[in-house]
């Protein structure tokens, strides 16, 4: 049997009610699946008192006759239940409706939820959910705690089942066990300062000036010349959260690592020399000869003037070559898809002025893209494009040459009402 067991007679009755209207409340009951599907098996929703000896808190007071009177009181006073004794069956009451909007019920909830602080670490969840039950009843209770561990930061969140008893928690000066005392907030307060706290730290951090960090950057030596560095940064990032990977034409490479402590990069290559007994196979093992280690002090003092200075000047960034954001670069000769793109502007076709561009490597035109191109040839008699061929190779269409008239030509510098005479004449 459950711990819920030790609980004396005279207590037995409350709980049971407590729990069955837990159960059957609209806040449990929409996210119980189970129990959701036990209602719709029948037609008016009844559920055998027996099906309940699957739920830990109450399966021992259902399984063991001793507590049958104790039970029958406790089913007996539900608010979101009814039971029928003759049947020995349970069901949500009718008068509880099942919201249609499950949303906005959740939104509802958020308007009756309390944020309780000041209670001690080592406070159990039964003396937290004693406690603020002294003001009404409670839908759920939630232990908050320190970021990353199971250890109660003496913090919670408690949703009121009525508006009313809310108030009662918000404005009650009593305290806990009776030393502590305990600081209540309605939670979309406690949100707002809870907000802005956390815009404040982000705001200190982004002003706070960029410190060298001792361990976190390593040295690779023996490198081939097409060495890939993207298989150099996914071969640390196994180990370590490896920022980025910048080569050297000397056949060397700097790996740092990022984070806020020291030592990052000498507890990956720690790790690293374990998993592979040694032996860094970064490039396969066909490639020997590579060693890596951490920078001396002088070489990581050096690397950390060159990168704060050049963070600086770049306003923030952290790039200070080539290959210093994280994007490998391109080894003569290697085999990798990181190709620097076009620093230059594109250059204009030669013989034209209309602004329509050479094909810049790798690229399309604007024309190829589909953007729409005047087909009119310019001033100077060149076709502005010579549309595509199709399969065959025939040219589907070509633009012809806007030729000047000859100052002899009929028409040329005359009025419609003279080229109209002109023509009867």
């Amino acid at each position: 049997m459950s711990d819920v067991a030790v609980l004396s007679p005279e207590l037995i009755p409350a709980f049971i009610t407590k729990t069955f209207n837990h159960y059957f409340g609209n806040y449990n009951f929409l996210k119980d699946k189970f129990l959701q599907e036990q209602t719709e098996a029948t037609e008016e929703g009844w559920i055998p008192v027996e099906t309940f000896e699957k739920f830990n808190k109450v399966a021992g007071y259902i399984k063991n006759l001793a507590f049958r009177k104790e039970l029958i009181e406790g089913l007996s006073g539900g608010e979101d239940y009814q039971f029928d004794e003759i049947t020995f069956k349970v069901r949500k009451h009718p008068d509880v409706v099942v919201p249609e909007s499950p949303a906005d019920y959740w939104e509802a909830c958020k308007a009756r939820t309390a944020f309780f602080s000041g209670f001690p670490c080592d406070g159990t969840m039964e003396e937290l959910i004693t406690f603020c039950e002294r003001y009404g009843r409670i839908e759920s209770v939630n232990k908050r705690c320190l970021p990353g561990t199971n250890q109660f930061d003496g913090t919670l969140f408690v949703i009121y089942h009525k508006q009313a008893d809310l108030k009662k928690a918000l404005v009650a000066k009593d305290q806990f066990r009776p030393e502590y005392p305990i600081k209540r907030l309605l939670k979309s307060a406690w949100q707002k300062i809870h907000d802005k706290e956390v815009r404040e730290l982000k705001e200190k951090k982004a002003k706070a000036p960029p410190v060298a960090k001792v361990g976190n950057v390593l040295k690779v030596t023996g490198l081939p010349a097409n060495a890939d560095t993207f298989v150099i940064k996914e071969f640390f990032k196994k180990f370590g959260n490896c920022a980025y990977v910048d080569p050297d034409e000397e056949g060397n490479a700097t790996v740092r690592f990022s984070g806020n402590g020291n030592n990052i990069g000498r507890e990956a290559l720690d790790s690293a020399m374990a998993f592979y007994n040694g032996k860094l196979n970064i490039l396969g093992e066909d490639v020997k000869g590579i060693e890596v280690r951490v920078l001396t002090e002088v070489e990581n003092a050096e690397f950390w003037k060159e990168y704060l200075d050049n963070r600086s000047q770049k306003g923030g960034k952290k790039s200070f070559s080539q290959g210093s954001t994280g994007t490998p670069k391109k080894a003569e000769g290697a085999n990798n898809s990181f190709i620097q793109k076009p620093t230059t502007t594109p250059k204009k076709t030669e013989g034209s002025n209309n602004g329509v561009t050479q094909k810049a490597a790798g690229g399309k035109t604007g024309f190829e893209m589909g953007k729409k191109r005047s087909a009119a040839p310019n001033r100077t008699g060149t076709p502005n494009k010579v549309l595509s061929k199709n399969r065959s190779g025939t040219p589907r269409h070509e633009l012809t040459k806007n030729r000047k008239r000859s100052a002899g030509d009929e028409g040329v510098g005359m009025s419609k009402t003279k080229m109209k005479k002109a023509r009867r004449n």
